[in-house]
Formats: C-alpha cells, structure tokens, sequence
C-alpha cells in the first residue's frame, strides 16, 4: 500500500471553534440592563449618527470589547442623559464622545431610554480568507483549499515560501532587500507537499507544539438598531508588534562560541483551517523526534520548490 493511499485512508481530526460573544453578552447582562433603563415601546429613530475613533492607544495595548451606555433622548431627539453600563476604561470616551453627537427623531413622549452597545473589535490580516486555485481540481484525498506558508532563516536572509501566491521571496541586508520567485504549483505539486507533511506528523492527533485557527472574515464598521437597542461595531486591525533588537558584540570568554540557530515556521491550511508548527535548525545529536521529522519536511519542500522554480536560471539565496 503505497503512501497516498494511506493518506486517503487516513482521518483528518479539526477542532472547530465557533461562538457568539455578542449574543452571549447580552443573554448575561440582561438583568443589570433592565435595573438601569425602561425600554420604551415607541424608541425614536436614530437618524445623524456619529461612529466612534477606534482610540490609539488601546490599539497600541491590543484592548477590544464591548462598551454600552444607556442615554435618555429629550423631544429635540438629542441625548441628554448618560450612563456607562459596561465599561472598558480605554474605549469608554471614545463611544461617550460619539454616542454624545447623535441626533433622533422627536420621540412620541416627553422622553425615551435607549440602550447602546458599541463593539471595538480587531481584524486580525493574516486570518482573512486566502482562497487557494489550481487549473485542475484536487485529489479527492487531498484536503480543500490546500495551501502552505513556509518561513525560515539561514545565515544573513529570510526565505518565505507562499504558495497561494506561488512566490519565494528572498530578505536579505541593511536596509532590507527582497527579492521574488515564481513556482509552480498545481495537482502534482500539491499532493507531493501533502504526503510530505503527513510523513512528517503535522496533521497526526496528539502532537505537541503546534497551533492552530481558523480563517475569520474581517468584520465591518456598521450600526443597526432593533426598537430600542443599537448594536454599534468599530473595526481595527491588529497591530503588529515589531520587536527591534540592536546588534551587540557579545566577548566570548574560554569555551567554543555557540552555533547560532536558525528559526523556521510551517503554516498549513486544510479547508478553513491553519495549523504551524516551528522548529530551530541546524539539528544536533538533542535533537528531538518531532523536530528531525520536521526538519525533513522543510528540506522536501525546499527541494520541491527549487524544482519547480518558473526561471530555473535564477534562485534565491538558501533554497
């Protein structure tokens, strides 16, 4: 029995995340809400609303959550009174601030009670969907959407393997450089990587030092309201955090200097989902199980790859 019929034979075992925060939230607020505000069987309508600044500096410190107010509309239809239910001492001003400058129509009574919930929320870039095409249809034992990202260092350069955008891009220098590389990859290409990968344990149940998630669409700035409550989302994208290490000469004192070690990053989707594994190279006699398998898997795609470079005369650099 050879290694793709194995591979077709073989269970994939995902872990499916899925929730509603919002609607949770609400379902456990819903006492605390009522002690506060009477809702009112005739809420006016929002017609000039103002959407929050996503604040600076809770984008800085990576702070998203829900903020909600309750506020009292005079018969001008503007907001005259105003309660913090749920605070997120970051984001709290920023809805106020806005929620402040809304305007409604005039309400049937002398006043009315409206319950705002506003949702800062971050969009993280890199799980936004990435759909994958090839010129044939797939195996069928080979996972939907198959795609790899595959990422590592060797001496003064960053590789990046995508093959989503079927490129190799070489970092390398002061100020960086990069470089770009067409490969092919289709059907053949596709399932080579995929027995590779299987070889290497990356999908098996029970493996250690791997993460996983699944791609997420971006959310959109909106704002709705159902009688007397409006849900309110305000969209930033995650920060990337950008750690910046100066160089410093370090003296060694008796002793060999240590070999330096070279990090190296597998990102895999199947269907929706990612999974990445990392290793450091080069390997030594410590080494565990996991990272020589792994090791062999990056070395097969490299190889992979190089193969299928479009411009056979023309390489980057550690490939």
């Amino acid at each position: 029995m050879d290694m793709r019929t194995l591979v077709c034979c073989s269970v994939a075992v995902s872990l499916v995340l899925a929730g509603a925060a919002s609607r949770e939230l609400l379902a456990q607020e819903g006492k605390s809400q009522s002690q506060v505000t009477t809702p009112s069987s005739s809420a006016p309508r929002l017609v000039s609303p103002v959407l929050p600044v996503y604040p600076q500096i809770a984008q800085a410190a990576r702070i998203e959550g829900f903020v909600r107010l309750g506020m009292s509309i005079n018969l001008e239809g503007r907001v005259v009174q105003m309660r913090v239910l749920r605070s997120v001492p970051l984001l709290d001003q920023a809805a106020i601030d806005a929620v402040r400058q809304w305007r409604f129509e005039r309400p049937s009574e002398d006043s009315a009670n409206v319950t705002v919930t506003v949702n800062f929320r971050f969009n993280d870039p890199f799980r936004y969907p990435r759909p994958a095409t090839y010129r044939q249809p797939l195996s069928s034992w080979i996972p939907k959407n198959f795609a790899f990202v595959y990422k590592y260092e060797c001496r003064q350069t960053t590789v990046e393997m995508d093959s989503i955008a079927r490129l190799v891009t070489d970092t390398r220098g002061r100020p960086p450089k990069t470089r770009s590389f067409a490969f092919g990859f289709e059907g053949e290409q596709a399932a080579d990587v995929y027995v590779a990968l299987v070889e290497a344990g990356v999908f098996a149940s029970g493996q250690t030092g791997r993460t996983t998630w699944r791609e997420v669409a971006p959310v959109e700035l909106g704002i709705e309201q159902v009688d007397d409550q409006i849900m309110m989302t305000v969209p930033a994208e995650l920060p990337v955090i950008d750690v910046r290490i100066s160089r410093r000469e370090i003296q060694w004192v008796g002793g060999d200097r240590p070999a330096r070690s070279f990090f190296h990053t597998l990102k895999v989707r199947r269907d929706d989902s990612w999974t990445e594994v990392n290793w450091t190279e080069p390997l030594n006699a410590l080494s565990a199980e996991r990272e020589q398998t792994l090791s062999t898997a990056g070395k097969r795609l490299r190889a992979l790859v190089r193969k299928n470079l479009t411009d056979a005369k023309m390489r980057p650099a550690c490939l």
